[in-house]
């Protein structure tokens, strides 16, 4: 499904405002899952910091997903709810 490809990806911190430009990602299960690439360092540093996630989906639209938080993180990927 296109609507589920994310290109452009960026991912802001809510708090800090610093931003990541991630690339793609994907939505899987109603979730946002980001290959896992090499983040700003300090990024994810605060458990309770929100991320807002911008991209663009595969029919060519602007995405906008605000007060995601992450709720995994492992060697292949982040994925934020």
């Amino acid at each position: 499904m296109p609507a589920t490809r994310l290109q452009h990806v960026v991912v802001v911190n809510e708090q800090s405002g610093a931003a990541w430009q991630a690339g793609h990602a994907r939505i899987r299960d109603g979730r946002i899952v980001v290959p896992a690439a090499k983040p700003p360092a300090g990024f994810f540093d605060h458990p309770a910091a929100t991320y807002r996630i911008e991209a663009v989906d595969g029919g060519n639209r602007s995405r906008r997903f605000p007060n995601c938080v992450l709720v995994e993180r492992t060697a292949t990927e982040y994925v934020f709810d």
